[in-house]
């Protein structure tokens, strides 16, 4: 927003890889647009640099009312609809639905500009893609929840909930590790949850993957046995699973890729400053002793460091990895940059 005939101060795009500009849509701006040539001046120049750049951008017009849409130049954008849900700016409900449109829409531009596409090609649509694991004796409810809200919404998630989404006369195992590798995992932490082989099969299958990992915390009595590598991931406790609470798991889960995305660039811009002999693993999360093994375990991987996120780990953890004798070190983002 800002004062009749002073338009908004200018956007310098190129300072940053990529940008999402976000118009907040009301009968205000298109007032301004009508009447104030300062600001179409403004909407010009801004169209002009997006022209040039690219594919690097998005332009996303928060359409609070719908006549908006008609407004020359705003025809045929990237809009949220908002006048169509209940939206309330007051409401912690609106502003978790909101936030979450955004979020994705962040982490989908820099995926599509990490693939190959080639000039002129239209731009994918992207997903994210969720898969939700679960026991199915005490956590199929949760699941079915979860992925109804996302039917029902406009999130820019692809849920995958395995007893609804395998194809016949695929490989069960196949198709369930072709899913994880491709998606964020979200773990239904119930009472049964580590004592099924598969739900520790797939938490597992996600970090050989170096997939996003988010935990809903959902125990009632307990746990005979905690499964070890069912940790090392955010966790969030959840008493009552319903709608807004589901938006709340959804907002934090695809945070935590969004986070991850953009962690992973600078470590890649650092470490190409760095001339080092051998590239390292690039690890958006702590690293964990199971992360050791994967690399042991995959023929491709000759990695000699892993470089994560954040802060250093403890020294009580820290003293854990030379004793494997691996010849492999670990090493936090600050701590690589400083290394001589």
């Amino acid at each position: 927003f800002a004062p009749p005939a002073t338009a908004p101060r200018p956007i310098a795009l190129d300072e940053a890889e990529h940008n999402l500009v976000v118009v907040v849509g009301t009968h205000h701006i298109a007032d301004r647009l009508a009447d104030d040539p300062a600001w179409v001046g403004w909407f010009d120049d801004l169209s002009a640099q997006f022209q040039r750049r690219g594919r690097k951008d998005k332009f996303v017009v928060l359409s609070l009312e719908s006549s908006v849409l008609e407004v020359t130049g705003f025809r045929g954008r990237n809009a949220i609809r908002a006048f169509q849900w209940p939206f309330d700016l007051e409401s912690a409900g609106s502003r978790i639905h909101l936030l979450l449109l955004l979020t994705n829409l962040c982490g989908s531009m820099i995926l599509e500009n990490s693939g190959a596409a080639k000039p002129g090609e239209p731009r994918r649509a992207l997903k994210h893609r969720l898969f939700i694991s679960h026991a199915k004796l005490d956590g199929a409810d949760d699941a079915v929840r979860i992925r109804r809200r996302l039917d029902e919404t406009d999130f820019g998630i692809e849920p995958f909930v395995d007893a609804n989404d395998l194809s016949f006369g695929e490989t069960f195992t196949e198709e369930l590790e072709g899913e994880i590798a491709d998606s964020t995992l979200l773990a239904i932490h119930t009472d049964a949850y580590g004592s099924r082989p598969f739900c520790r099969w797939e938490i597992l299958r996600a970090k050989f993957h170096r997939r996003p990992i988010y935990i809903v915390h959902r125990l009632k009595q307990g746990e005979g046995r905690v499964f070890p590598y069912g940790g090392n991931a955010p966790l969030m406790v959840v008493i009552d699973l319903n709608d807004q609470t589901i938006d709340r798991i959804l907002l934090a889960a695809m945070t935590v890729v969004l986070r991850g995305l953009v962690w992973s660039r600078l470590a890649e811009a650092v470490i190409a400053k760095k001339n080092l002999a051998t590239p390292p693993l690039v690890l958006a999360r702590t690293p964990e002793l199971v992360d050791l093994a994967h690399i042991k375990m995959r023929e491709s991987d000759s990695f000699s460091m892993i470089v994560y996120p954040d802060p250093p780990l403890s020294d009580e953890e820290r003293e854990l990895i030379p004793a494997l004798n691996l010849g492999i070190e670990v090493v936090s983002l600050s701590e690589l940059e400083v290394m001589k």
